[in-house]
């Protein structure tokens, strides 16, 4: 069904059929855009009250839905502050997660950072005055862009060079959750997955990004693929090196799967069969069965961090499961690294606050 909608909307179908849905799903968007822009100039005139919490928040966000690669940037933002000795919180709403329980981002935020303080809730005013009370000194709103309600101190809003604009039209027509010139309200713009495209490519984006009245103040990231490991055999060790000239099965459950295929292609790997499945994916015992019966020539399976998180205990249930299964981590490189460290780091001291 995914597929079959961003084939729709991104003009990759052809034919009547595929033009008729295109037409209603452009009627549907006229709606959405209405909705957003009412919401927009609510907050924007102040009819619609924002809560300030009481310390520095810096949202990381975006414009259109799918992955454009916050989790990573949380996990880059959060190390970096830690490092420098705060008490981070990380504010999510905890989306796809059964009641009392932690999604599968936030599952791989805490297993790459032991101490971080994860809150989950919907409620994220209330989350930030936890963490506050928790003694926490800065909070990351995760995917906050459109949270409007939690005043933020720095808005980082991340745009993905692969496909920047969400097809140029609004849900359900396109990808974009909101009018592209809200990007003048954010506070700095990361061009995530540079490596996916050319030069020129990211010179025409931040050409657009200007045009759009977007803040001076533009980045681009590179996510780079770091480490290799096993979730079969944990004691076992392989280097990226191992990937050359191996032919693997790719399972994801993840917004953007091809960009995940791609580094595992440009790490030499040859794909057999690819196995998209939805967005925050609730893997069961049968889904093991399925990889485990569609990879015999394969010499492994290869999953992202977000995905091992939740196959990793099902493993243990699973009596038989002998395939090699092999989670790749990506970690998030910034350009020009000093002047977004500084910029974070200056919120968090609350030296450039809002009034």
């Amino acid at each position: 069904m995914e597929k079959t909608f961003l084939n729709i909307v991104s003009g990759r179908s052809k034919g009547l059929g595929a033009e008729l849905a295109r037409g209603s799903l452009t009627a549907l968007s006229w709606g959405f855009s209405a909705g957003a822009r009412l919401r927009g100039v609510a907050y924007s005139k102040g009819w619609k009250s924002i809560t300030k919490a009481p310390m520095p928040v810096i949202s990381i966000g975006n414009l259109t839905t799918g992955g454009t690669g916050k989790t990573p940037m949380v996990i880059w933002c959060a190390e970096g502050l830690m490092k420098a000795g705060y008490k981070v919180a990380v504010l999510s709403r905890g989306y796809g997660a059964k009641a009392g329980e932690i999604n599968d981002e936030g599952q791989l935020i805490q297993e790459r950072l032991p101490e971080i303080c994860l809150y989950q809730n919907p409620d994220r005013i209330s989350s930030a005055f936890q963490a506050a009370s928790d003694g926490c000194q800065v909070a990351l709103l995760d995917d906050g862009f459109q949270h409007r309600k939690l005043h933020r101190d720095l808005d980082l809003v991340l745009v993905d060079a692969t496909n920047p604009f969400g097809y140029g039209a609004l849900l359900p027509r396109g990808l974009l959750r909101e009018p592209m010139t809200a990007i003048q309200r954010a506070g700095g713009v990361l061009i995530t997955r540079a490596e996916s495209v050319s030069a020129e490519r990211i010179t025409e984006i931040r050409e657009t990004l200007k045009n759009l009245g977007a803040p001076g103040d533009v980045w681009t990231v590179v996510f780079c693929p770091s480490r290799l490991r096993s979730l079969t055999k944990p004691q076992d060790a392989f280097s990226l090196d191992w990937l050359k000239n191996q032919s693997i099965t790719v399972a994801s459950g993840i917004g953007n799967p091809q960009a995940f295929e791609q580094s595992l292609e440009q790490l030499g790997a040859t794909i057999l069969d690819r196995h998209h499945f939805p967005d925050h994916h609730l893997y069961s015992l049968e889904d093991l069965d399925i990889l485990a019966a569609k990879s015999q020539k394969s010499s492994a399976v290869l999953v992202t961090e977000k995905d091992a998180v939740k196959l990793a205990p099902l493993l243990a249930k699973h009596p038989k499961f002998e395939t090699r299964l092999l989670a790749l981590a990506i970690d998030a490189e910034v350009t020009p690294v000093t002047s977004l460290k500084d910029r974070i780091h200056d919120i968090a001291a609350g030296r450039s606050r809002s009034a």
